[in-house]
């Protein structure tokens, strides 16, 4: 593999003066320059990255960890995020917690030995407590976080206003006369299960709608939670008009567990999800839900991660951005 010193040897200049032509060092001249690299090129030379992370503690590569890789809002967050920090000369490593704390932080302590330059991370849904992100932090690594985030731990976050959509999407079924209604929720210490839960307790609490504890469900967010969790709500007459799910993958479970029983979506019940996952669609029947624009959520991560590598100082005040969301109505209500 030639080297720098190679280079240098057969061109009669210092190595040094050679590592700054091929960082376009202003301090050498253009034609000294030029016929560096021309050498470079006719010796297929490439620079030694692994060396160079270690000379500056750090690497040209940005870690990504979520829960689950093949969910497809998850893969196109990370979609958005590679396009992004790859035309700012940036790599991506990408692991998955499989919703599980332990194996975060393990992937977190992988992603410190490696040296990246920083990590985006949505947490699994048992993570309550950050020590490992704070390590990071405290290494000089910058953190952000996407989606499901931790509320009391200062990090750059980029997220939905779920209480809100939550609340507008409850109100647009109150208003189509859906007055009993269930909700499949996800995890009680995840970010996103407490803010759309919130969201639709208060806007029944606005129409002055009584709520049925009996049709609040707590679970996962896999469609095997939906499908138990709406089985539960079946089995206990008198059944609701709607279900909203906390996303929509326990919103595909309900659908099952109501198919499964022979009743019809929406004239039974109605159901409406969250995420707008590209499934929804082609449900049938399609399904109401929210989108998130993960596209845009992955590229407000990248910027803002490689805002923070560039300006360290600015990591730490711990910026939020929240990316608008969207009502679709389709025909499952």
């Amino acid at each position: 593999m030639v080297t720098i010193k190679d280079l240098a040897q057969q061109l009669n200049l210092h190595h040094t003066t050679v590592s700054k032509a091929l960082r376009d060092h202003p301090d050498i001249k253009k034609e000294t320059r030029d016929r560096i690299k021309a050498l470079a090129i006719e010796l297929d030379y490439h620079p030694n990255v692994l060396a160079q992370s270690f000379k500056r503690r750090t690497s040209n590569t940005i870690g990504i960890i979520v829960p689950n890789i093949n969910v497809d809002f998850f893969s196109t967050v990370i979609s958005a995020i590679e396009d992004v920090v790859y035309d700012a000369g940036y790599t991506i490593m990408i692991s998955q917690s499989n919703e599980n704390f332990h194996r975060e932080v393990l992937n977190a302590k992988t992603m410190l030995s490696n040296q990246v330059a920083g990590l985006i991370i949505s947490v699994s849904r048992e993570t309550q407590t950050a020590p490992h992100l704070t390590n990071l932090k405290n290494n000089g690594i910058p953190v952000v976080c996407f989606d499901r985030v931790i509320a009391d731990v200062s990090l750059a976050k980029v997220v939905v206003d779920d209480y809100q959509a939550a609340f507008q999407l409850t109100e647009y079924l109150i208003q189509k006369d859906y007055t009993t209604i269930a909700h499949l929720g996800g995890p009680n210490m995840v970010s996103v299960s407490v803010d759309r839960y919130q969201g639709f307790i208060d806007a029944q609490k606005k129409h002055a709608l009584p709520v049925h504890e009996q049709w609040i469900k707590r679970g996962g967010f896999r469609e095997a939670d939906g499908f138990e969790n709406m089985n539960a709500t079946l089995s206990q007459p008198p059944l609701p008009r709607a279900v909203f799910a906390v996303n929509d993958q326990v919103a595909f479970g309900a659908y099952g567990a109501i198919k499964k029983l022979g009743l019809s979506i929406p004239d039974d019940i109605a159901v409406a999800g969250f995420g707008n996952l590209m499934l929804a669609q082609y449900m049938d029947p399609a399904l109401t839900t929210v989108a998130q624009e993960p596209a845009e959520m992955g590229r407000s991560c990248a910027k803002l991660m490689l805002e923070a590598i560039q300006n360290p100082v600015k990591q730490t005040r711990g910026k939020t951005v929240t990316i608008p969301t969207r009502l679709i109505i389709r025909a499952s209500t």
